[in-house]
């Protein structure tokens, strides 16, 4: 099989990046009778991520995309709104095509949802407001899938227990709430910890953002900035996972905590809700809602050890449901 993977360029990694890099790679190991070309603006972050018997070819304008040779059996999109450069990518030389819809941001409107009616394309959603948002038949649900097989977490062995806030610095990822929130736990609890892995997105906005946040940290105490670690280092030490975002259109971190057994107490909204609300419904707050996250997070502090036994007896669940051999078969529409 002849498989055409198209992504943005980017400079960081996120959780789109992040799970379509786990499907490249799993289709790269597991089926070694499978071509991958992967086209991109420019290379970015996905050449220092995917497996090196990738082809990657880097176009630079909509006419490039012409010139592959060869017909490929299927293209897998990463997200649908390339802008004018990829407006045309239905029409690629391909026997189908599959797109991926990753957020609110990402919906395609009437041009675009005609044009993949023509091609009789498939449209992945990544959660149930997305799917309920989209006017398209040939639509569906995808679980973005982690790779887990790497992971081994160091255990918190320190007297301060550790929160964890992971995510690039954006107003959407809400860090200064993740504040609000630490500083009416401090009034209760004198042995916490708040911790932020992450750093700017490489945007001035991003930046100013997060001298916002530093500069909002420094009347608090026990706060630290630990910058960008490696997915297999995110969550050493960590006790409880806080995801402060306004909105998560999936919630890679989320998944990942939970296929780790860790606490994660997340919004009520998009990715989170979908993700928790049938086994861990009562870790969901409301978002933006600083009386209520540090109501729920109180409650979790104050009987950790049996919450570590309630995420830690659904760990199994979490991590085959989200497993990135699940996305494949649902992109691929068989079994590899």
């Amino acid at each position: 099989m002849k498989i055409l993977l198209t992504a943005y360029y980017t400079t960081e990694l996120g959780g789109g990046e992040t799970s379509f890099i786990n499907v490249i790679n799993y289709l790269s190991n597991v089926k070694k009778d499978f071509s991958i070309t992967l086209v991109i603006p420019q290379k970015g972050v996905f050449s220092k991520h995917i497996d090196s018997s990738v082809h990657i070819i880097e176009v630079k304008n909509r006419w490039d995309l012409f010139k592959l040779s060869g017909e490929y059996d299927l293209a897998i999109h990463n997200y649908i709104n390339f802008g004018k450069k990829f407006l045309l990518l239905p029409f690629l030389n391909v026997s189908k095509h599959s797109f991926i819809c990753h957020g609110l941001w990402d919906i395609p409107r009437f041009t675009k949802l005609n044009l993949l009616k023509i091609k009789s394309a498939k449209l992945f959603c990544v959660n149930n407001e997305l799917l309920n948002e989209v006017d398209y038949d040939d639509k569906y649900l995808l679980n973005l899938g982690v790779n887990l097989n790497n992971y081994n977490i160091q255990q918190n062995n320190s007297e301060l227990i550790n929160i964890g806030v992971i995510g690039r610095f954006q107003d959407v990822k809400n860090q200064l709430f993740a504040l609000d929130v630490f500083k009416e736990l401090q009034l209760h609890y004198e042995n916490l910890k708040l911790n932020f892995i992450g750093d700017s997105a490489f945007t001035e906005h991003s930046e100013s953002y997060k001298e916002k946040v530093i500069n909002k940290a420094k009347k608090l105490t026990n706060v630290e900035f630990l910058g960008n670690k490696n997915t297999e280092e995110v969550f050493d030490n960590i006790d409880v996972v806080f995801v402060s975002s306004k909105y998560e259109s999936f919630g890679m971190v989320v998944v990942e905590a939970l296929a780790n057994g860790l606490i994660c107490i997340a919004p009520n909204i998009g990715g989170p809700k979908q993700i928790m609300s049938d086994k861990l419904k009562e870790f969901l707050y409301i978002p933006d809602d600083v009386s209520y996250a540090s109501r729920l997070i109180n409650k979790v502090l104050g009987n950790i050890d049996e919450s570590q036994k309630i995420f830690r007896s659904h760990q199994s669940y979490y991590k085959e449901k989200f497993d990135v051999k699940n996305t494949v078969k649902l992109l691929l529409g068989e079994d590899i």
